[in-house]
């Protein structure tokens, strides 16, 4: 698959997970529509920034700070999961602040859809720093695979930080 394709099937692949998804810890579309040559969304403004801004501006963040993002991550996956989703890039990057402090997941290009229990992918996608070992060697992976993503971004990213 050429990298056109790839990068068409990928933003089908948000918009149909905007589309279908309502979680107050993932982003919102408020609109969508087509040009001749664009696919245009129009989402939620999400005016608190990246977490990765405020985690290099603080270098560290503190443990109930760490634990406050990491529960609404978790329920937000949760809920992807319940509705068959996975999501493959989760990273600081991709993770915002709403205005009250609150989480938002944004960026579902990734996402894998219709993911049944128990299901392993073979794709290897995501960014590499938050890859889990079986990811990286190409071996069969399921759901616990993610596990490893929110655990290394929670441990490492949060509490660890920007540390010397």
């Amino acid at each position: 698959i050429s990298c056109l394709q790839d990068e068409v099937v990928h933003t089908l692949t948000e918009n149909r997970v905007l589309q279908t998804t309502k979680h107050p810890f993932l982003t919102k579309l408020r609109y969508s529509f087509q040009t001749p040559d664009l696919l245009i969304f129009v989402m939620e403004y999400v005016n608190g920034g990246e977490l990765f801004f405020h985690l290099s501006k603080e270098r560290v963040f503190s443990e109930d700070r760490a634990r406050f993002y990491s529960c609404e991550i978790i329920l937000a996956l949760k809920y992807l999961h319940d509705n068959k989703i996975v999501y493959r890039d989760l990273k600081l990057e991709n993770l915002l602040l709403d205005s009250e402090g609150h989480i938002k997941i944004t960026d579902f290009g990734l996402c894998k859809e219709e993911i049944s229990y128990g299901a392993t992918t073979k794709t290897f996608c995501g960014t590499p720093e938050y890859l889990a070992p079986e990811v990286c060697l190409s071996l069969l992976r399921g759901e616990r695979i993610w596990v490893w993503s929110i655990l290394i971004l929670c441990y490492i990213s949060f509490l660890q930080g920007a540390r010397g």
